[in-house]
């Protein structure tokens, strides 16, 4: 009988392994052509097992139901012999929750948590299985084939486009190696459809914003020392946008109404001279309410006129589709949400061309510290807020950019912790030393990159 239990509890935990690789394998980031393009000998096992993805999925549906199929019978006719006919009831309840528990929910889970990890601790043990069953996966094909049912039609003409791509970036390499600045921008335009805007976008913590409670002098003063030209206006929250305000609107608002005001002033300046008056008292640069007499400078008579309507846009956005409605709704500026609608920062047309073009400043623009520095002996001082994407595009570093976006998002989200000032991290083939921090923000990250054995 114990015999019998240990092999329904390995039969359970290799149809979990069959269940968590598949959607490892599946759900693996495009980090692994990275990887495989770098020599990692088990990324490209991962690579060559997802272009045969037909074949994959057949030998794991194969080997998941014959296992599950095995373990029930085992556990029908163990529960028979020790409950007789009432056996089939319980063995049939408790094989359905361990099945459920043990070989589906937990690895899959498992396997989304730790997707690229375990997609490569499992296709080297995946692919020689993958061979051996192909006298039964590809006689399945033909019959799948035969009744249009192939799942091979829909996974080729993404993985068709993908080897397009890699063919592309081969012949960039190769025709323009010495355009080092033509060549990225080449492989940043291919980037495109796979960089979303929360790779870009400026963070709500540094987007400069107006109070639409502020009166008409304090957004005066904001705006002309502002370096920017188009601030979002939130009421009463930040996640309470109403509108973007642009300077040229404001000041020509400004302007047309001290033009009125001044007429108005000189008006009743000449009427009360031709009535022998006493002289009039200077008026306000800001004209009155005519009802209450309370000042324009009022947010709620004057304001919500300088405004446009905010344009709001999902993170997920990809930035191909993102210039293209730059395009079509001739705007500069969007407003950039999470899934559950709170305001996570801002994206402009700008973000977007820097990301194919390089860094593009104004004469307006505020002269920032350099975000990457290069020492003497090959390391680097990173600035926190510096997206892994611009790491990979400078400096060739392949760091995981499924998990953060920036190099202090990555250093928390491995060090599972707030960090300190002067702690030290290995991991991904790096060394990190945290140099200076910004409240619970890191600011600036010193980054050696190990050598391999």
């Amino acid at each position: 009988m114990l015999v019998s239990l240990f092999i329904i509890a390995g039969l359970i935990l290799l149809s979990g392994f069959f269940s968590g690789a598949e959607t490892a394998l599946t759900s693996a980031s495009s980090r692994m052509r990275e990887l495989a393009r770098q020599g990692d000998w088990r990324a490209r096992i991962v690579e060559e097992l997802r272009e045969r993805k037909d074949l994959l999925l057949g030998t794991l549906l194969i080997g998941n139901n014959l296992v599950n199929i095995f373990a029930a019978a085992l556990a029908t006719s163990l529960a028979l012999h020790l409950l007789g006919d009432s056996g089939i009831f319980w063995a049939t309840l408790i094989m359905t929750l361990a099945t459920v528990v043990f070989a589906e929910v937990l690895p899959k889970s498992w396997a989304l948590v730790h997707t690229d990890k375990i997609a490569l601790l499992v296709a080297p043990i995946l692919r020689p299985l993958v061979y051996l069953m192909q006298p039964v996966t590809r006689p399945l094909r033909a019959l799948l084939r035969l009744f249009g049912a192939t799942p091979e039609r829909g996974s080729d003409a993404l993985l068709e486009t993908r080897e397009r791509i890699e063919t592309i970036r081969g012949a960039i390499d190769t025709h323009t190696p010495s355009l080092h600045g033509g060549r990225r921008m080449l492989h940043s335009i291919l980037d495109l459809d796979e960089t979303s805007l929360e790779d870009v976008m400026t963070h709500r913590k540094e987007v400069a914003m107006v109070d639409a409670s502020w009166d008409y002098d304090t957004i005066a003063r904001f705006v002309v020392e502002s370096a920017w030209t188009r601030f979002p206006v939130f009421y009463k929250s930040d996640d309470n946008i109403i509108g973007l305000l642009h300077a040229k609107d404001f000041f020509r608002s400004w302007y047309n109404d001290g033009i009125r005001a001044h007429e108005l002033a000189k008006e009743k300046a000449e009427s009360q001279s031709n009535n022998d008056s006493p002289e009039p008292v200077a008026e306000s640069w800001y004209p009155k309410d005519s009802a209450s007499g309370a000042s324009l400078a009022s947010p709620s008579v004057w304001l919500r006129s300088c405004l446009s309507d905010p344009w709001f846009v999902p993170e997920k956005t990809r930035l191909r589709d993102q210039l293209r409605a730059f395009q079509r709704r001739r705007e500069h500026v969007a407003i950039v949400v999470d899934e559950y609608g709170a305001f996570m920062g801002i994206v402009t047309l700008e973000d977007v061309l820097e990301q194919i073009v390089g860094n593009i400043d104004d004469e307006h623009d505020v002269s920032t510290p350099q975000e990457i520095t290069s020492l003497a002996d090959g390391s680097h001082i990173v600035a926190g807020d510096v997206p892994l994407r611009t790491l990979r595009r400078e400096l060739g570093w392949h760091l995981p950019e499924d998990k953060a976006v920036t190099l202090a998002g990555l250093v928390m989200q491995e060090a599972r912790d707030l960090t300190k000032q002067g702690q030290e991290f290995v991991f991904h083939g790096f060394r990190f030393r945290i140099l200076r921090k910004e409240e619970n923000r890191i600011a600036s990250i010193h980054a050696r990159k190990l050598k391999s054995n």
